[in-house]
């Protein structure tokens, strides 16, 4: 929900706010990251860096045991003691928060350098359609690489023992200008804030089994199935036709060895068929989350997670009388993971799409890994979705037909001394990455003449850390056989690129399906990028990427050579199918 640029005013006060900074627990070494949105890295998230020994040199000294707490001639230790009680009585009924922690990015990028069109103005400051890597290689969208987060955290033990309560209330808001007219676009939203209250039955030794409930009142988008960012799903674009944030409620339970969890979110969708001359009422529907995870043996972990979901009326579908809800959509899925780790925990390779689009880790600051010179670490990791919704059966009048979509990824990461190298292998169905449509034609299955090819894509990536520098330096190369659809023989063939939804539009920026000139096969896409961080401050890092894309796939419209007054599909010229985007961006995170 976006707001005004008014409401930036009341969102600039909590800057002058004091600063105080509550450390999270730490991640155990030989385990997997766990797929729960309360995992180790989330945790970071709220936690202040430790003070530089300048800072602590500026500090000023605390007061001798024999220095009066109060400027008065005249007090005695009992009007000492009264008033220090009252004002400590003061403090613990008067506090803004634990802290507050912004985020904020400010970025000069071009997606394309070869080209200076209206499409793809030269260099600039602000929001630019920086090209994704694998597995979005291949097409341009905007990555959010200019915000800013705000984040007002509190966390405290309970009046109980053992009880732990907590609540943040993160807001995100850009000042973007429009790449192509210019325009500004200053927008302001909620971006996960939560209110958390648990029991930690061993609160008197390792504080590490624990039940809590989290509720997002806003935006439950950091709640999500599925582990690596590519096949996650269960999203706000799960709802058909949506784009208002979903609220959501999660009930975790917590042990060294095993973790359960579940929970629900719930949307207004239209309660039967849109017309545009008529008001449709709204209903509640809902989708259920659960998962859960066990550690089999030290490193080595099974987890999965699965969901129903709710998607309302297909509006493709007439009515039935007495038969309201038969066209109703009920999609369903489960997710799996297992993964094996030895030795330090390994972050994601370079990539300014996962600093950036991933709901679970936008808040993270771009630190330098762990490492530990001499040490070897690794983790390899192999997931699996299947999920599937009932959609309209285009061979069959009045009825419906399953549209099932599977997915999986293998993947390895490994870390000695200072470097770190990454592999990625996928597939997704071409079902997948039409899910959240739901279908090709919007919420109808694939007709049985249709022709289908899905997504394969893998990722080589290799950095290295330069420690006295404080840099790091990474190569990737991205490979992508793009999926197709034709809907029947001697049909131009549609390629899409990544996943969609149904609030999606084509525009020169936002194009994930491309139909190709007749006859015209689909083309394999090639990305290689080079990524640098620079560490200025325990705060401040600076981003560099530059890429350069070969998208045979692009095309346009030209005038037929046959009759002038007519269009056709032709390949784009090749300075914009060779893309070289550049993007370098200063982060803050204080």
């Amino acid at each position: 929900m976006k707001t005004r640029f008014g409401f930036l005013v009341a969102a600039a006060v909590f800057i002058a706010l004091p600063l105080y900074a509550q450390d999270f627990d730490s991640t155990e070494e030989d385990q997997p990251p766990k797929a729960d949105i309360f995992d180790e890295s989330d945790r970071d998230l709220y936690a202040d860096p430790a003070p530089t020994e300048a800072e602590k040199e500026a500090a000023p000294s605390p007061p001798s045991e024999e220095a009066p707490l109060f400027d008065e001639p005249n007090a005695t230790t009992e009007d000492t003691v009264k008033a220090a009680g009252e004002q400590e009585e003061k403090d613990k009924k008067f506090r803004f928060s634990d802290f507050i922690d912004t985020k904020i990015n400010i970025a000069y990028a071009d997606d394309n350098l070869l080209e200076n069109n209206e499409f793809s103005p030269a260099m600039g400051i602000g929001q630019r359609n920086v090209s994704e890597f694998v597995g979005n290689a291949g097409e341009v969208r905007p990555v959010d690489i200019n915000h800013t987060h705000l984040v007002l955290h509190h966390k405290s033990d309970g009046y109980l023992p053992g009880v732990l309560t907590e609540a943040a209330l993160v807001i995100r808001f850009k000042l973007a200008t429009d790449a192509m007219s210019g325009q500004p676009q200053p927008s302001v939203g909620d971006d996960g804030t939560f209110l958390r209250a648990g029991y930690i039955f061993d609160h008197k030794t390792a504080k590490k089994t624990l039940i809590d409930l989290t509720g997002f009142p806003f935006d439950a988008e950091r709640f999500l199935l599925g582990y690596h960012y590519d096949l996650t799903w269960g999203g706000m674009a799960s709802f058909p036709q949506n784009r208002d944030p979903v609220p959501g409620l999660r009930i975790g339970f917590e042990h060294p060895r095993f973790y359960v969890f579940a929970g629900f979110k719930t949307h207004l969708q239209p309660k039967k068929d849109k017309l545009n001359t008529e008001r449709v009422p709204v209903e509640t529907v809902y989708a259920g989350l659960f998962g859960a995870g066990v550690t089999i043996i030290k490193g080595l972990m099974l987890e999965a997670n699965g969901g129903v979901i709710q998607k309302g009326d297909n509006p493709n579908m007439p009515e039935v009388e007495d038969n309201a809800k038969r066209d109703d959509i009920l999609a369903w899925g489960v997710s799996s993971r297992l993964s094996y780790a030895r030795g330090l925990k390994i972050g994601d390779r370079m990539d300014l799409r996962l600093y950036q689009n991933d709901p679970r880790h936008q808040l993270e600051f771009a630190r330098p890994d762990e490492y530990e010179a001499g040490k070897f670490s690794f983790m390899v990791s192999a997931e699996g979705d299947f999920l599937q919704e009932n959609l309209q059966d285009p061979d069959s009048t009045g009825g419906t037909k399953p549209f099932q979509a599977p997915a999986a990824l293998i993947a390895a990461k490994f870390k000695y001394d200072y470097a770190r190298f990454h592999v990625e292998g996928s597939y997704r169905s071409l079902e997948f990455l039409l899910f959240d449509t739901p279908g090709f034609v919007p919420f109808q299955a694939l007709p049985k003449t249709a022709r289908t090819r899905p997504e394969l894509a893998g990722v080589v990536a290799v950095d290295y850390h330069i420690k006295p520098a404080y840099l790091t330096l990474g190569l990737a190369l991205g490979y992508k056989r793009p999926a197709t659809y034709q809907g029947a023989i001697g049909v131009p063939i549609a390629v899409v690129k990544r996943r969609t939804a149904s609030t999606a539009y084509i525009s020169p920026f936002n194009r994930p399906i491309e139909i190709l000139p007749a006859d015209k096969d689909a083309f394999d896409i090639i990305e290689t990028k080079f990524d640098l961080a620079f560490h200025l401050s325990d705060f401040m890092t600076f981003l560099f990427e530059m890429s350069y894309t070969l998208d045979n796939n692009r095309v346009k419209l030209v005038t037929s050579e046959e009759n002038s007054e007519e269009l056709r599909k032709d390949f784009e010229d090749s300075s914009i199918r060779n893309r070289l985007g550049l993007a370098a961006v200063v982060q803050a995170k204080f």
